[in-house]
């Protein structure tokens, strides 16, 4: 009672409003217009058909967390890239390690050694002979002021400090020109194919190699020829090598004497340049590319009740950013949706009414009627996977697509069948199979069985009128599913896949449409 006068109260809200609009001299004959009524019902059908069917629009973006509880279920509805954040800079670190250091190579550093060496030399043999000019038969012994002298001297000039047994060895031999070209050679030969430095070379850097810049020149070049490259601590063996080459018609004495006379002026001449190395580092990072996992369709991103992990975040912050940028082509998916119904209305209602009488309101209200036995149909239908994902979650052995049999595809077609006629539930039976394919991703399989079923029984029921005949038809129903179940398997090669549970669901799905019915 309180339901009746609810809708009466309803009613009469909605006769004021009507009659306030029409004393404003705003006219509704046009309601009253059988085209215009017929353009409504399609346009109004077509338009909620597109908003059941596309994908779902998403107002707004929630706010996720690291560790909240997720309040629902959040299932991906189409295939995305996430970046992984931690791969992304797992994969930067590596990269930056092998990254190559860079040392700069002075090429003049043994030119600038051999110059200073030779200038020294040359200064010490003309005071050595300027003294031997001067000396007289009176004081014909060592001055050893003299000595301490011409050795500080030559030391400032080399920047090294010398010991009385260098100093010695090079005053016997007069400083000469000989002496001067042999220890230039020393210096030019030993380095000649070397890299010298301060630092140690790590493993790491043996084994991947270094860059070598050349300061003169600016050429870079990447170097792994471990031989190549001497400590500065351990250059003893290499310089004795060269000193036993040059001097080898020499006495051991001014071997020795050179060998420690050229390991006092040997400089490395490679230097790490970690500004250099930083910057490649650096550019490397820039350039390496982020690190991307897929979901796929239909994936279960998160479960309700669960904590929401690192992983669970970054897909769900991926999900809603690309859900946010693809929130224009979901309207054009929708606006696609709707313009592709109304096509298809039209196309099947100019079709059909080429034979139909033109008889009063009647094909309106036919016209109606169809338009929610349709959306019913597909309301039932997105019903019908909700709770097939369900079951499935409930009893994992009943696959989603085995339990998809059970929907009450055939339910449109004989209702309308009984209302109207079975030629308008043939036209229901290809609409409604023919959207079914976009829910089902398309698929062929639920497309056929819709329309194998609707057709079969439509056409069985339409000379029914008692309620009890109904389960018969049920059960006819459920035959024909069987049938078409058993064609659908043979098509796809896989004849004994979830037969049985298949087949029982048809029968089921048939059993409760003539019930619902």
């Amino acid at each position: 009672m309180n339901f009746m006068n609810f809708f009466e109260l309803i009613k009469n809200k909605a006769a004021n409003i009507f009659k306030k609009l029409r004393g404003n001299n705003l006219s509704f004959e046009f309601l009253k217009n059988r085209t215009f009524q017929k353009w409504a019902i399609a346009i109004t059908l077509c338009l909620i058909l597109a908003i059941i069917i596309s994908p779902e629009l998403r107002i707004y973006e929630p706010d996720f967390k690291l560790g909240m509880i997720a309040p629902g279920n959040i299932k991906a509805d189409y295939s995305f890239l996430v970046e992984d954040p931690q791969a992304t800079e797992q994969k930067k670190m590596e990269d930056a390690e092998n990254v190559k250091p860079v040392y700069d190579y002075d090429i003049k550093i043994k030119e600038n050694i051999r110059t200073k060496l030779v200038k020294a030399l040359s200064a010490a043999a003309d005071n050595y002979n300027n003294y031997l000019k001067g000396k007289t038969s009176k004081n014909g012994g060592l001055d050893v002021n003299k000595l301490q002298k011409d050795k500080k001297s030559l030391e400032r000039y080399l920047g090294i400090y010398l010991s009385s047994e260098e100093f010695y060895v090079l005053n016997e031999h007069k400083f000469s020109g000989e002496l001067q070209q042999k220890l230039s050679n020393l210096i030019i030969s030993f380095y000649e194919n070397k890299f010298i430095t301060n630092n140690i070379l790590s493993k790491a850097e043996k084994q991947k190699g270094i860059v070598v810049r050349n300061l003169k020149t600016k050429i870079e070049e990447e170097i792994k020829d471990q031989s190549l490259f001497y400590n500065i601590q351990e250059i003893d063996a290499a310089l004795l090598r060269t000193v036993n080459m040059v001097f080898n018609e020499d006495d051991d004495h001014l071997k020795e004497a050179a060998f420690s006379l050229a390991k006092k002026l040997i400089e490395p001449n490679l230097t790490f340049n970690k500004e250099a190395t930083e910057k490649n580092k650096l550019a490397i990072i820039g350039e390496t590319n982020s690190t991307f996992f897929q979901v796929q369709k239909n994936e279960m991103i998160v479960r309700e009740g669960e904590k929401i992990g690192y992983l669970e975040l970054a897909k769900l912050n991926a999900f809603y950013k690309s859900v946010k940028d693809k929130k224009f082509s979901r309207f054009t998916i929708l606006l696609g949706f709707f313009f592709t119904s109304l096509f298809l209305s039209i196309v099947l209602y100019l079709w059909r009414t080429r034979n139909w009488i033109t008889t009063s309101a009647r094909s309106n209200v036919d016209l109606f009627v169809f338009g929610i036995i349709a959306l019913l149909q597909i309301l039932l239908i997105k019903m019908g996977i909700f709770i097939s994902l369900a079951v499935n979650k409930a009893f994992p052995f009943l696959s989603t697509e085995t339990c998809f049999f059970a929907i009450p595809f055939a339910f449109g077609a004989m209702t309308m069948a009984i209302l109207i006629n079975r030629n308008v539930a043939m036209i229901i039976s290809v609409l409604t199979s023919l959207m079914i394919g976009f829910i089902f991703d398309e698929k062929i399989i639920f497309p056929l069985f819709s329309f194998l079923g609707s057709v079969a029984a439509s056409y069985q029921i339409v000379r029914i009128r008692q309620r009890s005949v109904f389960l018969r038809i049920g059960f006819f129903l459920g035959i024909i599913n069987m049938a078409a179940i058993i064609c659908l398997n043979l098509i796809t090669g896989n004849l004994f896949n979830d037969l049985f549970l298949r087949l029982l669901m048809g029968l089921v799905g048939g059993v409760f449409t003539g019930i619902l019915v």
